[in-house]
């Protein structure tokens, strides 16, 4: 069965190295979602791994573009030779069109993963951002030390409440 994307609002990664979500791909992830709510979902649809360790942003384009134009991602195979010249021809054109490729087989892929994400603090960042946190004794909200101008490490021996709780 073809892969279909079809969850509307929901963030795509085209992440070609199909590598574990590090901890600050996951923190850019969240800066541009930028939401109000603790967590946040986004999908990770199963493409090809890239065979180079260089042309992971022009893949990424390269997906983006043929999700975008509704077709299925997981039967194509990039020209890695060619997708440079390719892009750079696009925005000459002022015109993306179909990316070079070599065939449009079934690849080996990975499953799509729907993940989700645990943001706090006024930043809106997961906990990893800044791993030393401390919480406000009113809201029960998660902040980042550096967020609320605290020192690091600084003992707090009586109770905390965030800048936002203050104003009340």
């Amino acid at each position: 069965m073809p892969f279909r994307l079809s969850i509307p609002g929901l963030p795509v990664v085209f992440d070609t190295l199909l590598s574990p979500m590090t901890s600050e791909t996951e923190t850019q992830i969240a800066m541009i979602v930028n939401t109000s709510f603790p967590s946040f979902e986004y999908l990770r649809p199963p493409i090809p791994q890239q065979t180079n360790g260089v042309d992971c942003g022009y893949l990424a384009i390269a997906y983006a573009f043929e999700y975008a134009t509704g077709r299925v991602l997981k039967k194509i195979n990039f020209d890695v030779h060619r997708i440079r010249d390719h892009w750079e021809d696009c925005l000459r054109n002022r015109k993306v069109v179909q990316f070079p490729r070599l065939s449009e087989e079934v690849l080996d892929v990975t499953a799509e993963q729907r993940l989700t994400t645990q943001v706090h603090c006024s930043c809106r960042l997961p906990e990893h951002y800044s791993a030393n946190m401390v919480i406000c004794d009113a809201c029960q909200e998660w902040y980042h030390r550096e967020c609320e101008n605290l020192v690091e490490n600084e003992d707090l021996l009586e109770k905390w409440f965030c800048t936002r709780c203050k104003k009340y």
